[in-house]
């Protein structure tokens, strides 16, 4: 804290002074009184004004201090808002993304079946004694095949009946309320795309288990090896489902 610091002592008053010196000693006194009155004012001005320029010092500190807290503060709310914008708008897209992987998948099941149809007419024949002749086993890429595509369909065209109970949006100012609001929309809007993963993944490994046995009715082997592998990517399929199913429960 800044004080005020004046001269030294005021100068003391003669003592025993002779008659005959009294005005002279008065005159030197009130001589001395002026001088030192004109000292303190002199530093009381001088401290008056070192005051002032600390105290206009503070306030310049205090100022620049808050309009640096105010500008921090600005950033890291447009930081938060450029996150959260982003965070929406990929959130915003995820069925959309989901619908673009059922196309994908489609796609590659069509494509699939196309060539293999393609393969049965070149090897196999229509009529009685033209070329081989189609025996049951060649249903085992085309039972995979259908089978990716019926959970692909089931992935895309059922929609989920309840949601779960809560506050979609939660409402207030200050500490995590926006983290909150922004994890509450993320979980409603993924909600519906984790909702019937199970079927997607499922119809992913159906349609690799089509195109691995796509040359099963071009070999021979035995029976009891084509029911293995027609019992074995049925367990495949089912056990991909059940686990993704567990997962995201």
């Amino acid at each position: 804290m800044t004080s005020l610091n004046g001269p030294k002592d005021a100068p003391g008053l003669p003592e025993k002074v002779p008659a005959s010196a009294a005005d002279y000693e008065k005159l030197r006194y009130t001589q001395q009184l002026d001088a030192w009155l004109e000292e303190w004012k002199q530093q009381a001005a001088s401290d008056a004004a070192r005051i002032a320029l600390e105290a206009s010092r503070a306030d310049a500190r205090t100022a620049r201090d808050a309009a640096r807290a105010d500008a921090d503060r600005a950033a890291e709310v447009a930081s938060l808002k450029s996150v959260q914008d982003a965070y929406v708008a990929v959130t915003q897209s995820s069925l959309d993304r989901a619908l673009t992987r059922v196309n994908v998948v489609t796609a590659s099941i069509t494509a699939v079946t196309t060539i293999y149809t393609g393969l049965l007419a070149l090897v196999y024949a229509a009529k009685s004694g033209e070329g081989r002749v189609l025996t049951g086993v060649a249903i085992i890429p085309a039972l995979f095949l259908g089978l990716a595509l019926f959970l692909v369909t089931v992935y895309a065209a059922m929609f989920k009946r309840t949601m779960s109970a809560g506050t979609l949006l939660p409402t207030g100012i200050g500490g995590q309320v926006a983290e909150i609001r922004l994890i509450t929309f993320m979980r409603w809007c993924f909600a519906g795309v984790l909702a019937r993963s199970w079927a997607l993944h499922a119809g992913i490994v159906s349609l690799g288990i089509g195109v691995a046995t796509l040359p099963v009715p071009f070999v021979q082997m035995p029976g009891g090896l084509q029911v293995t592998i027609l019992l074995a990517g049925l367990v495949l399929v089912a056990g991909t489902a059940g686990w993704t199913w567990r997962k995201n429960k």
